[in-house]
């Protein structure tokens, strides 16, 4: 994701000189959102349960890759300066097979989601008309929960159990708006996220690829 908008915003500043673009007063977006989501507080709380319960490790991974929605809004003060207020939210649903044999199959069922909610400024290069590459900083917080049930043959064998936690979140990241209309674009965007959630820190990483709808000129 990282290499896929270094490259577009390369191209963008290339073919940017020759001509005089213009950015919109304000801006509506929404689309699809992945996230890179840092599980390690997971992990080791599978790993002491496991060892307190004398089962096998459970190998829910460090990382896990979450899909969900991004929505925002941006207002721009001229042709470079603006804010944005940006929100998302991804999910995954997994299991994991504990034991297996006898015509018997115990898994461990993991529900996770992140919401986050965040705003901050965002610079935008406005010269060209087809590609408006922009670099942003992000500050604000963030909500995720954990569920887990073990399954037998797919049949639920207890209630979930459920932790879930709201920390601060601080990061940034850049992207680029590509022209499809005069009141609509594509916007493709990459971020860092750091969150604090279970007293701990995560390192996550954001992909969006949305549907922008723009309006008004900002004063140059």
């Amino acid at each position: 994701m990282y290499k896929f908008v270094l490259w577009v915003l390369f191209a963008a500043l290339a073919t940017s000189f020759p001509s005089h673009g213009q950015i919109s007063t304000g801006a509506i977006y929404g689309g699809y959102q992945y996230v890179r989501l840092d599980t390690t507080h997971e992990q080791e709380a599978l790993n002491l349960v496991a060892f307190q319960s004398g089962i096998p490790a459970v190998n829910l991974g460090r990382h896990q890759n979450l899909h969900g929605w991004n929505f925002g809004v941006q207002e721009n003060l001229n042709s470079w300066f603006g804010g944005i207020v940006d929100v998302g939210g991804s999910y995954i649903d997994k299991k994991i097979t504990v034991t297996q044999g006898a015509g018997l199959k115990a898994q461990l069922q993991t529900r996770i989601h992140i919401y986050n909610f965040t705003a901050g400024p965002q610079l935008t290069y406005s010269r060209n008309h087809a590609f408006q590459p922009f670099v942003r900083g992000l500050i604000g917080g963030a909500f995720s929960g954990v569920s887990a049930n073990l399954l037998l043959n797919n049949v639920p064998q207890t209630i979930d159990v459920s932790e879930d936690d709201t920390s601060f979140a601080i990061g940034g990241g850049a992207g680029t708006d590509i022209r499809l209309a005069k009141y609509f674009a594509v916007r493709v965007a990459a971020d860092y996220l750091r969150t604090y959630l279970f007293d701990e820190g995560q390192n996550n990483l954001r992909g969006a690829v949305s549907l922008v709808y723009r309006w008004g000129d900002a004063a140059k």
